[in-house]
């Protein structure tokens, strides 16, 4: 019996994902990750967007806006951030810590 097959069945039922490429190894491709991408555009701006990667591909890609400037690139890198961020829990609550 091939004992993997089962293992990989609990892993893709753990990440809710059952994509299996390679059938020789206990592998699950479940790498979802955000990364911010800043590109030059052809108009000498810098371009910003927030991209999302299963595995090697990129999946989903949200364009955030383009700036001509340092501060306005500031901005929109937080503004990236802040989407990535959107609706993920925090490691350690530190609000109760912050005194006022």
């Amino acid at each position: 019996m091939l004992w993997w097959k089962n293992l990989v069945d609990f892993l893709c039922k753990a990440c809710d994902k059952r994509e299996i490429r390679n059938l020789t190894a206990p592998v699950c491709y479940n790498l979802d990750m955000a990364f911010i991408r800043k590109y030059k555009t052809t108009s000498g701006a810098t371009g910003v967007q927030v991209c999302y990667k299963e595995g090697s591909r990129v999946v989903k890609t949200i364009h955030v806006g383009s700036a001509s400037s340092e501060v306005a690139l500031e901005k929109l890198l937080r503004k990236a951030q802040g989407i990535i961020d959107e609706g993920k829990k925090p490691l350690f609550d530190l609000n109760k810590y912050n005194k006022k």
